[in-house]
């Protein structure tokens, strides 16, 4: 798959997207799109559920941004609207069970592609970013410790479950030998 330059604030476009369904149920799928066509976050909304990207729709190519706003149920949106709705659903998300409490700050390590990834979770109002972290892609709030290619690697270890150790947030310590692995929660059945 190929690597993409981190994102600046500044080339980010948000897009809403309206559409039909088999019922009379409408549905809405949001999309933070970058100035060279990569999706960085993803999610439907229906009435009855919330799905969000899988890793092909982030990783593996960009959408063509001038198609995708030419289809006439879909509008630009403010930075502000995004971040309302994706706050509003995210917390649905099943990663979000992996975070030991995700309205506070944690540090964590995952184990991918040969490398130890420090990890972040920073949730809206824990204050600027910390130094050093990048955002993965499909987050808002999962960061990685490094350049482009760690946050490719944590995406991935993200999207095929790795285990994570997490501590509560010291600023940026390497996650101690002990620290709680998680895994994602399964059904029964």
């Amino acid at each position: 798959m190929p690597l993409r330059a981190p994102a600046s604030a500044a080339n980010l476009r948000f897009l809403r997207l309206y559409l039909g369904m088999d019922t009379s149920d409408p549905a809405v799928s949001l999309y933070e799109i970058d100035g060279d066509g990569w999706v960085h976050c993803n999610v439907h909304i229906e009435p009855d559920s919330v799905r969000f990207a899988p890793e092909d729709v982030l990783l593996v190519q960009p959408v063509n941004l001038a198609h995708m706003l030419a289809h006439p149920a879909s509008e630009l949106v403010d930075a502000a609207d995004f971040a309302l709705l994706w706050d509003d659903v995210s917390r649905e998300r099943p990663f979000s069970r992996r975070v030991p409490d995700p309205e506070e700050p944690w540090q964590g390590g995952v184990e991918h592609g040969g490398r130890r990834l420090q990890l972040a979770w920073w949730p809206a109002g824990a204050g600027a970013t910390p130094g050093g972290y990048r955002r993965v892609a499909g987050f808002v709030e999962l960061l990685v410790r490094g350049d482009a290619a760690d946050a490719r690697r944590a995406a991935a270890a993200v999207f095929l479950e790795r285990p994570i150790a997490w501590l509560a947030w010291r600023g940026g310590e390497e996650p101690a030998a002990n620290a709680r692995p998680t895994r994602p929660l399964r059904k029964a059945g």
